[in-house]
């Protein structure tokens, strides 16, 4: 008996190109790294990390619901996103 291909393995809706998809990533572990530089409590880091990654959906203009899910979709698949 064959399996239906699993829903999880559908792409969404709005897919991020590999391409913005690897440049938004950069820019998050770029920011992480340097954050991570300037000792704080897990909270402040965490606030902060999360104050960066609005700045990286507004430069790159992507809604960050839309690469949440793509995240998701790509992190299935790694080699995907090799550049």
């Amino acid at each position: 008996m064959l399996a239906c291909s699993d829903a999880s393995e559908k792409k969404p809706d709005h897919l991020l190109s590999e391409k913005d998809m690897a440049l938004i990533l950069i820019d998050a572990h770029l920011g992480e790294a340097g954050l991570l530089q300037i000792p704080r409590d897990r909270d402040s880091n965490q606030a902060y990390y999360a104050r960066y990654m609005e700045i990286v959906y507004k430069k790159h203009k992507v809604d960050p619901k839309a690469f949440e899910e793509s995240y998701k979709y790509y992190a299935r698949d790694p080699k995907k996103l090799d550049a």
